[in-house]
């Protein structure tokens, strides 16, 4: 049977993969990480649920909207798919993905050391530079912790590959210097096992050793 595993909705299908197409060097294989995730965790996610005041753990899948908007000190949150914000005392950046099944949680959140704003307009946020996992993994921390807390990686990719999917709409300018900033980075992905249908995602953008983005994702 074809298997493919997606991370979101059509926006970032390009993280699809099937069984066709060949696994990065140094990730390890589908069979030995589904193994390793059944014993550890019936549902097969392993990966962190939370990410600051986000949470994809529990019931809900995802966050109450208010509790992210009073978070990011924001009166309101605009509609739409996606949100992209920046804190002008910081070089981070924030996307939050509102819940396609609901309009009052939000389903996916991301900091980053880059603008990835998916053709969506920056708008002014604060105090999320600072999120980490319940573990202490943020922006900066050693890419060494990122394992030893949540054990090997579904997948590894380069970083060059994983962020053309991601830059839909971007500036190509700004997309050009990022990617040329990333030619030896490395993204470290989190995901279900085959068999489970936990949908939660997590990855890890890893550059110079450290942690560049983090982007937490369950979208039911």
């Amino acid at each position: 049977m074809r298997l493919a595993i997606c991370a979101t909705a059509a926006f970032l299908a390009s993280l699809c993969l099937t069984p066709a197409q060949k696994t990065p060097a140094g990730a390890i294989s589908q069979g030995t990480s589904n193994a390793g995730a059944r014993r550890g965790n019936p549902q097969g996610y392993r990966g962190p649920e939370w990410l600051g005041p986000f949470s994809i753990g529990g019931k809900l899948g995802g966050t109450p909207a208010d509790a992210i908007r009073v978070a990011i000190g924001r009166r309101d949150l605009p509609a739409g798919r996606t949100l992209c914000f920046h804190d002008p005392s910081t070089p981070a950046f924030l996307v939050l993905w509102w819940g396609t099944d609901d309009a009052s949680v939000i389903r996916g959140a991301m900091i980053s050391e880059y603008r990835d704003c998916f053709g969506q307009p920056l708008r002014e946020a604060r105090s999320f530079h600072a999120w980490r996992t319940a573990r202490g993994i943020g922006l900066g921390s050693d890419a060494a912790l990122i394992r030893s807390q949540y054990g090997q990686p579904t997948y590894t990719r380069a970083a060059k590959e994983y962020w053309f999917g991601y830059t839909p709409g971007s500036d190509p300018v700004y997309e050009r210097a990022v990617l040329k900033s990333l030619k030896d980075a490395w993204v470290l992905e989190y995901r279900r096992s085959l068999d489970s249908p936990d949908l939660r995602a997590a990855d890890f953008g890893i550059e110079r050793g450290k942690v560049a983005w983090i982007w937490l994702y369950d979208d039911e």
